[in-house]
């Protein structure tokens, strides 16, 4: 008879607090003169996995950058804690007094964060071998995944910025360039630095340095045979801060192979042969390999900063699990099953790209809170998931947001946005009280800063309401 009351006091505890977690945020909904239609809410009490709240909950709505959550639960499956992927240097050929009488291969894991300290590392690796000449070529394969730079799941309008980067198993920072411009004195030239320099990429044109503290500077971006040039014009004020410039490039492979030309010339081994793509051939040796990160390190890449370029890495490597190459599509396959798991009936998703970097993809709240119901639900997921998401007031996407006290540190979320689609969706841990799972997505025609101010308020009300 105790236990029945103490259920009963439960369940109507619970119901008080759903009723004023609704006015609540009705409440917010109309402070900002918003269309509760626009909006899907679902929250969930952890501890119970009750129903706290469901406006709009199981209507199925564009998801924007909410779909990484669905490529992470994914990953999560595929690759456990100890995984990592290799990127190896082989040479094909004799070597005799320190030249390479051959080729050179690099093979590609689909290692979404080689970078330039990796790059360092992998050379650093090879220059024990003694090797110091290469009279042969530089063959990069990127074979492991399929020849779509640009998968069409993505929107099709293409641009320039590191968003919108290429995709390939052998890839280096992201696919994307860095460029840093910095005021001269008045009247000259801003001085422009590429990072890191190499051959494949140039810069042309020039930005004046004029009166004051603005920026205006437009960069444009020309592909050639075997470059990539980046155009600048207008001004920058001389008292103005550095500006820094993220574009992305066309060809990995060149890219990557003259990335890789100019770390060897650094340790002083020479090439002057040509580089293009090839299979790496059974009988090239092994010189030397780096490791990627943990898959947990490669999750925080991609949910902090909502990164596009990790997502479909990361998507294409699940497909690599079930030994075929590389595709998006092949992902896809793997992920909607595992949303079907979620909702047999179907009718709370429509999932065609991992990133969220289109305006196909639709899951409703309540769907999203079970996926990430599910990856905190257990130890072999909930330590990798949660140190993914950005935290309220401290860093990633929610760096600016939600720093008044109350919340900051106390909500983990990850954040969608694309033209039209606002979306929040994470947990809230109050200091006394259940924690709470929940997801917010918007379709609205209204302004995305205010959309973006109510769930802010909403995730609020999770964490300083009592229960």
């Amino acid at each position: 008879m105790k236990k029945i009351f103490l259920i009963l006091s439960v369940l109507l505890g619970q119901d008080c607090f759903s009723n004023q977690l609704k006015t609540r945020f009705e409440s917010i909904i109309k402070s900002h003169r918003l269309k509760e239609s626009q909006i899907g809410i679902y929250v969930l009490d952890k501890d119970s996995q009750s129903e706290l709240l469901n406006i709009h909950g199981l209507q199925k709505r564009k998801a924007a950058s909410l779909s990484k959550l669905v490529t992470t639960m994914s990953f999560l499956k595929k690759y456990p804690p100890e995984a990592k992927v290799m990127t190896q240097l082989f040479a094909a050929g004799k070597v005799t007094d320190g030249a390479l009488d051959g080729s050179l291969y690099l093979k590609g894991g689909g290692d979404p964060a080689f970078v330039s300290e990796s790059m360092w590392n992998l050379v650093n690796n090879f220059s024990r071998s003694e090797i110091k000449k290469i009279k042969g070529d530089i063959y990069i394969d990127d074979k492991l995944f399929d020849d779509t730079p640009f998968d069409e799941s993505r929107q099709s309008k293409r641009v320039d910025r590191a968003y919108d980067a290429p995709v390939s198993a052998m890839s280096f920072n992201w696919n994307s360039v860095n460029i840093y411009v910095r005021p001269g004195t008045k009247g000259s030239p801003a001085k422009i630095f590429m990072d890191p320099e190499n051959e494949y990429t140039e810069i042309s044109g020039k930005v004046n340095t004029v009166d004051g503290s603005s920026q205006n500077i437009q960069v444009s971006k020309r592909v050639l045979d075997n470059k990539e040039v980046f155009s600048f014009s207008g001004s920058i004020g001389v008292n103005a801060a550095e500006a820094v410039i993220y574009k992305n490039i066309n060809r990995p492979y060149l890219w990557v192979g003259y990335q890789l030309k100019s770390f060897l010339a650094q340790r002083g081994i020479g090439f002057i042969g040509k580089i293009s793509r090839a299979k790496t051939p059974d009988s090239a040796n092994l010189i030397a390999e780096v490791s990627s990160k943990s898959p947990a390190a490669m999750l925080i890449d991609m949910n902090k900063f909502s990164n596009n370029f990790v997502a479909e890495m990361l998507a294409k490597l699940i497909a690599t699990q079930d030994g075929k190459v590389g595709t998006i599509a092949g992902s896809m396959k793997i992920m909607n099953q595992y949303l079907q798991d979620l909702d047999p009936s179907h009718k709370e998703f429509q999932f065609i790209n991992p990133s969220g970097l289109t305006h196909d993809n639709e899951l409703s709240p309540r769907l999203v809170v079970k996926i990430i119901s599910e990856l905190t639900s257990t130890n072999e997921y909930s330590p990798e998931f949660l140190s993914s998401l950005p935290i309220a007031g401290i860093d990633g996407t929610l760096k600016k947001r939600m720093k008044n006290s109350e919340v900051k540190g106390a909500v983990r979320a990850k954040t969608g946005l694309l033209n039209g689609v606002v979306g929040l969706a994470g947990v809230a841990k109050p200091d006394h009280g259940h924690e709470k799972i929940f997801a917010f997505i918007a379709n609205t025609d209204q302004d995305e800063a205010m959309v973006r101010q109510c769930f802010d308020e909403f995730a609020q009300a999770l964490v300083t309401l009592n229960e």
